[in-house]
């Protein structure tokens, strides 16, 4: 059994005390939460990006009816709106697992 006697960082969003003894298992629970925020970030990224030609050709049809003036320019934006709310939502969820882990 692995025992750490000091601990220098802030883990899982909590200060840890240096005077206790810790075991690795102590800190199991962090890491997986940390690797699923991680996982989780980089699958919707995956996701959404492969959907994206989907929601482009279905914008290009509903543009190709008659779709005039402000209409237009709103529906030109769906392809954009919906690529900056896919690449926020998987960063957001990465920066949140290497928080938990301490590197940011």
């Amino acid at each position: 059994m692995v025992v750490f006697k000091t601990i220098e960082k802030t883990t899982c969003n909590k200060t840890i005390p240096l005077n206790k003894t810790y075991t690795i298992s102590s800190f199991g629970r962090c890491k997986q939460k940390m690797l699923a925020n991680l996982l989780g970030g980089f699958i919707v990224i995956l996701v959404g990006v492969n959907l994206l030609p989907t929601v482009a050709n279905q914008v290009a049809v509903a543009k190709g009816g008659n779709v005039t003036g402000a209409s237009a320019a709103i529906l030109d934006l769906v392809t954009v709106f919906y690529t900056l709310g896919i690449m926020s939502a998987g960063v957001s969820l990465a920066v949140g697992g290497l928080r938990q882990a301490g590197l940011v």
